[in-house]
């Protein structure tokens, strides 16, 4: 049986999340109660990571591929969601094998759904699946390659509508709100975007919104949208929903398809709390624009332009504000290697300037640095076209990979055509910067984590006011002379060590200890998150920050367990910081990075995919760490609004504090108003209710 969904189905999923979801994935709570309450013997839903061709393909590392196929963050996450719901606990219902339609052969899938669906029906043979599902593969090929030959005619004398989006949006009646049927009802004759053959424009699509779209649906929208803006007589309307991450980006792309080549279009976002009388007028405005272009002159083609990306000798490279130490040390190695480098400002400015040349919806990290570098470009007078932005991302499910694509784009709105964006991988940067430079890169990263960790250390506990700070500016100091100089890095380290070293300090009483995690952005930048750490020290708290090097830790662990990549990349990346933590072991004791095995293990034993990429994985398997350890007394968990990863680790979360009893509090920042507000409560609690503790680690 399958559920029945519907809008009961919608209501009821409301009742039940724990973060601030979609439509589609409300709904999809909302059918695992409809299903649990059916008394059924178990609830399949796999978690498909990306979608597949005729053959499957090699498996890429994170540190070469550059695209991929990807279902939404949200979708891959469903079951791991639903199965770790406080608000409905559905015991061992759920069955969900981890799936890529990409790399595995159907042959491979079905051995990896029988291996799941055995556990509960062990009498299931696996020949018989597999003929089974081999046998409704074949015919889903066999459709798709028969719909391709029955493309309905366009009506010549008539409205041609083509419906893009995601299916689970269109076809679902409680999310779509009869929209289809309302554009019909008014004389469109309406198409579905798989019943368009896109494949040969889809071929042949340049530019970087094309060749770096690692969403599938995003790919056959990006398709849809091409074939709809070069067709006469065909217009587009492609149905969202609020909260969508992915689409935050693609209408941006849309529209800049859809621009170039004069045609109108209609965008719809929908929400659980819609219907579909405010988009009626909507509708009908689009479809007398529609008729009026059909009657007109008929769309006109600009080319986009394609600003290059390669890092040449003489360009200005500006680097993005992470925090304070880290793009400092990031800048003067770029100097090390004869670069003109700038850091990116970093104040409430360069949101309002990205916003400016953004949708609106985008990840609020991407339209800081954006609005940072045409800030920054504008008020320098440099020259774009000799201008470097060192934007590091990795192809993983998230809006990431999409970063640089975003500042292309809201540099060009802003006049300033021609700025360079890196297309640099930040597990493989020697594909692209010159020499050791991306070694350095990792390295000053290394020294800037690690500086954090002894100043948050020492701070709270210091004698003197202000003594933990003057050592923080003359660490800066120490590290920057030793880049310009060329001097061991070790070396200028140990001179970091003794200026903390030599703060007195009062810590036979350790107060609360708060991790902060999340977001790599938020938790580091102070002026995104709104000095979270500062507030938390000042009402009491002892903060733990993890290393920015767990992000490429964590994704070369994953490559080694899918056999890509040798066990000692991992291995030799953590055991060169592993010596600079050596230096420091008397004075962050325990902090030091975990083993991300031990990570890997942990997320395991609480039925958590570590093969699930992404900085959910990261999140939680970080809180595990410190959770089953006893290490902290409450986690502040960072993120801009809307994150994906943040709103799926938030759901998650539930389950581990009530598990170990520790306060997991999650803070989303949008720009605006005082998030950290939240923590007053919960820091006066953690103060007041703490016995007094010796020293542990250090």
């Amino acid at each position: 049986m399958v559920a029945r969904n519907g809008r009961k189905s919608l209501s009821r999923g409301k009742a039940l999340v724990n973060s601030d979801f979609c439509a589609p994935i409300i709904l999809a709570h909302g059918a695992m109660q409809e299903l649990r309450d059916r008394n059924v013997d178990a609830i399949f839903f796999p978690s498909i990571l990306n979608e597949g061709g005729h053959e499957p393909q090699a498996h890429e590392s994170f540190r070469l591929k550059t695209t991929d196929s990807y279902y939404c963050y949200y979708s891959q996450y469903a079951p791991t969601l639903l199965g770790n719901l406080t608000t409905l606990p559905l015991g061992d219902l759920l069955v969900a094998p981890l799936l890529s339609l990409r790399t595995d052969s159907p042959e491979r899938i079905a051995k990896l759904v029988h291996d799941a669906l055995s556990r509960k029906f062990p009498d299931l043979g696996l020949d018989e699946l597999t003929g089974h599902f081999l046998a409704a593969w074949e015919a889903m090929q066999r459709r798709n390659e028969a719909r391709k030959e029955r493309r309905p005619p366009l009506d010549p004398d008539g409205i041609n509508v083509v419906l893009a989006g995601r299916p689970y949006v269109a076809f679902e009646q409680a999310v779509s709100l009869g929209i289809p049927g309302l554009l019909e009802e008014r004389g469109a004759t309406l198409f579905w975007q798989d019943e368009l053959d896109t494949d040969a424009v889809a071929m042949e699509s340049k530019g970087a919104i094309h060749e770096r779209m690692h969403w599938a649906y995003g790919r056959k929208i990006l398709a849809t949208a091409e074939l709809v803006a070069r067709t006469p007589g065909l217009f587009l309307v492609y149905l969202s929903c609020f909260r969508c991450s992915p689409d935050s980006f693609l209408m941006s792309y849309v529209k800049e398809i859809m621009e170039a080549h004069g045609k109108p279009f209609l965008v719809l976002q929908l929400d659980e709390h819609a219907s579909d009388v405010g988009y009626t007028t909507r509708i009908e405005a689009a479809l007398r624009t529609f008729e009026s272009h059909r009657k007109g002159s008929g769309a006109t083609q600009r080319a986009p332009s394609r600003p290059g990306h390669d890092l040449a000798s003489g360009d200005t490279v500006l680097i993005p504000y992470v925090n304070r130490l880290i793009s400092a040390f990031w800048a003067e190695s770029f100097r090390t290697e004869g670069f003109d480098a700038r850091v990116l400002e970093n104040s409430e400015r360069i949101l309002h300037t990205g916003y400016r040349h953004a949708n609106g919806g985008e990840c609020m990290p991407a339209v800081a640095i954006a609005g940072g570098a045409i800030d920054l470009i504008r008020s320098q007078k440099l020259e774009p076209s000799s201008t470097f932005l060192y934007l590091p991302t990795v192809c993983m499910a998230c809006n990431f990979p999409q970063f640089p694509v975003m500042a292309s784009m809201a540099a060009e709105s802003a006049g300033l055509k021609g700025l360079k964006v890196g297309r640099v991988n930040f597990l493989n940067p020697g594909a692209v910067l010159p020499g050791v430079l991306g070694m350095r890169l990792f390295e000053t990263s290394v020294i800037a984590s690690l500086i954090y960790k002894l100043y948050h250390r020492i701070r709270p506990y210091e004698r003197e006011d202000g003594a933990a700070d003057r050592a923080l500016g003359d660490a800066e100091g120490l590290v920057l002379r030793a880049l310009r100089d060329r001097e061991g890095m070790r070396k200028a380290f140990g001179r970091v060590a003794e200026l903390f070293r030599g703060i007195a300090r009062d810590d036979a009483e350790r107060r609360p200890r708060v991790a902060v995690l999340g977001d790599m952005y938020v938790k580091y930048n102070e002026v995104v998150n709104q000095q979270v750490t500062r507030r938390i020290e000042d009402l009491g708290g002892e903060i733990v920050l993890p290393s920015i090097t767990e992000m490429t830790c964590h994704f070369l662990d994953v490559d080694v367990r899918a056999g890509v990549e040798r066990a000692q990349a991992v291995k030799v990346l953590q055991g060169f910081e592993a010596r600079y933590e050596k230096q420091v072991a008397d004075l962050i004791g325990e902090d030091s990075e975990p083993d991300w095995d031990t990570c890997a293990a942990l997320l395991e034993q609480h039925g958590f995919a570590p093969s699930m990429a992404g900085e959910t994985t990261i999140s939680v398997g970080r809180a595990l760490y410190w959770l089953s350890r006893r290490m902290v007394d409450a986690i502040v968990h960072v993120n801009p609004m809307f994150c994906c990863p943040g709103v799926v680790s938030a759901s998650l979360f539930r389950r581990l504090q009530a598990q170990y009893g520790v306060p997991i509090i999650d803070l989303f920042y949008d720009g605006t108003g005082d998030p950290n507000r939240v923590l007053i409560p919960h820091l006066a609690s953690l103060v007041g209710q703490r016995a007094p503790r010796s020293a542990r680690g250090a």
